[in-house]
């Protein structure tokens, strides 16, 4: 189990996502094959309600409530559940299904509701991008959008379109609330 912006992970891990507009956000994927006998799927649970909690990703648009596989079990977690857990087996008997991998948000039991955000820049070079990605975050919490942002994990890069020079880019992931 690992600790990480405010949240315990068991058998998790942050993964970048690309989006559609070619930023890139941060979801949640199982980190290891859970060797489960095959027949299930994977679903998200929340133990607390008794519910279903969520949908898996497939890249930043399309949702899913199962996969069949365990590397397919990407997902954004929720900042209003305390507790979620990947589940294999059906559904329909949730309290059969085995618990394959789970999240709890310590940021809940702290009253406090953090949301990962993801500020992307371009300038004329890596660093420049990610010091513009940082005062986008900054310029978040100074015009009130957020009480504090706390960085999570940085990237930069260079970006080559054909028929233009190449260009820096830059994402900063940060936890605000």
């Amino acid at each position: 189990m690992s600790s990480t912006m405010g949240a315990e992970l068991d058998n998790l891990r942050w993964t970048p996502v690309r989006t559609m507009t070619g930023a890139t956000t941060w979801m949640l994927r199982v980190s290891t094959d859970p060797a489960v006998k095959p027949g299930g799927v994977y679903f998200l649970y929340n133990p607390d309600a008794e519910v279903s909690a969520g949908s898996f990703s497939i890249g930043d648009d399309v949702l899913v409530r199962t996969v069949h596989s365990w590397g397919a079990a990407v997902f954004a977690p929720s900042t209003t559940i305390r507790r979620t857990e990947v589940r294999y087996g059906s559904p329909a008997d949730p309290g059969a299904a085995h618990v394959v991998a789970s999240v709890t948000n310590g940021w809940i039991s702290d009253s406090r509701v953090a949301d990962l955000q993801t500020f992307t820049a371009s300038a004329g070079n890596p660093a420049a991008a990610l010091t513009e990605a940082r005062r986008l975050m900054n310029a978040a919490v100074t015009a009130g959008r957020f009480a504090e942002c706390t960085e999570v994990t940085s990237t930069a890069g260079w970006v080559k379109v054909p028929g233009r020079p190449a260009n820096g880019t830059a994402t900063v992931s940060a936890s605000c609330n």
